[in-house]
């Protein structure tokens, strides 16, 4: 049995060729039972291995396994539970392999909460730490990820079989309707150059960029100087 938000695009995912794209080879389901602890929730797919909170040698932040490691990760409406998202997405970026891809699905602020304001139209999942549009997204993924070690592969809002014709206060059809983003990473190896302004290089090209600057102040004033002479 498949948990319940992996199940509904399941099958669809893999006629549509989603799967073999970019769940190839050894795979990560990251959260895979979708809040049921049960023994009976696989995996979403038979080549990945199932992390959940009651799984052995997990601490429920640090992915007990090496980096570089897995294929794939696939992340199905789990990012939303987790706090500290930076940490989470550092770690499902550790373990990927270069050239591997990191797949997020989450519930779009736009179809299931209805709301930009945490528990705005109904309050049904106070675990919930965070609304997510497509740039909310984005945004996080870039204040976790270092530039040049990623790159986005596919985006989508996903709204099969959504029922626009609901009120703004019915609670969504949750065992049928589909809202959420879908968004892929590919880990990719970083270029040796380093992006201008990020992080702890920025003291470091600011240094030589100075240092150029006077380096060329020094040579121009040496040839005025010779030809004065």
């Amino acid at each position: 049995m498949l948990a319940l938000e992996i199940s509904k695009n399941h099958q669809q995912r893999i006629d549509s060729g989603f799967y073999s794209q970019f769940c190839r080879g050894k795979g990560l389901d990251y959260g895979f039972s979708g809040m049921n602890l049960s023994a009976e929730v696989t995996p979403a797919l038979p080549n990945a291995v199932g992390i959940d909170l009651n799984t052995q040698g997990y601490d429920g932040k640090n992915i007990p396994y090496p980096a570089h490691y897995f294929d794939y990760v696939l992340c199905s409406h789990v990012l939303e539970h987790i706090e500290d998202y930076q940490y989470a997405l550092r770690e499902l970026h550790r373990v990927t392999k270069v050239g591997g891809h990191i797949i997020l699905m989450l519930p779009h602020a736009y179809l299931y909460d209805k709301s930009l304001v945490q528990f705005g139209a109904w309050d049904t999942c106070p675990e919930h730490f965070r609304l997510y549009t497509p740039a909310r997204l984005l945004r996080e993924i870039e204040e976790s990820l270092a530039p040049n070690t990623y790159r986005i592969r596919f985006m989508e809002d996903n709204d099969r079989g959504y029922d626009y014709a609901q009120k703004l206060y019915d609670h969504v059809d949750y065992n049928n309707d589909i809202f959420e983003i879908v968004l892929v990473l590919e880990k990719i190896k970083p270029p040796k150059w380093s992006i201008i302004g990020y992080g702890e290089r920025v003291e470091e090209i600011r240094v030589s960029w100075f240092v150029k600057r006077w380096r060329l102040f020094v040579y121009k004033l040496r040839r005025l100087k010779r030809k004065l002479l």
